[in-house]
């Protein structure tokens, strides 16, 4: 499948999805795409951190409001990775995954990997990360934002 069909198929889940900022997170993708494509490799990772970023928080920020959760909705992405963790929307794979990826969409650098090997690569983990937690969203909400069947 190619990086355009990608694409579509995550546009697709995030207009579909029900969380905040859906133009904003679209944004995001879109110009990581364009930006990696015209050479602005370092502004297209983080476009593409970002774009993880607003899911991330969209994700939390319906949960928190639906879900009746004991846990308290927190601010940093790190920390809300912790929290859907906690509630029981990622299991220890999942969040160790997210976190791997978000991670190394923030360093700002890889030494010995060239910008735009960095920047295509951060792309690529953007448009597959951003579908793993959309997929899950759609069971979770339709769940009362508690479980999946």
């Amino acid at each position: 499948m190619s990086a355009n069909e990608e694409e579509d198929r995550l546009t697709n889940l995030v207009k579909t999805s029900g969380v905040p900022e859906v133009p904003t997170a679209l944004k995001h993708i879109a110009d990581a795409n364009s930006l990696y494509t015209s050479g602005s490799y370092h502004p297209s990772l983080n476009e593409s951190r970002n774009f993880i970023q607003v899911l991330i928080d969209g994700i939390s920020i319906e949960t928190d409001r639906h879900g009746n959760h004991s846990t308290g909705l927190p601010g940093g992405t790190a920390n809300r990775i912790d929290y859907l963790f906690n509630v029981g929307f990622l299991n220890a794979d999942e969040k160790a995954a997210l976190n791997s990826g978000w991670g190394s969409l923030s360093a700002g650098s890889h030494p010995g990997v060239p910008e735009p090997e960095q920047a295509r690569i951060g792309l690529i983990l953007a448009l597959e990360f951003g579908q793993l937690p959309m997929h899950k969203f759609a069971n979770w909400k339709v769940n009362g934002y508690r479980g999946f069947s």
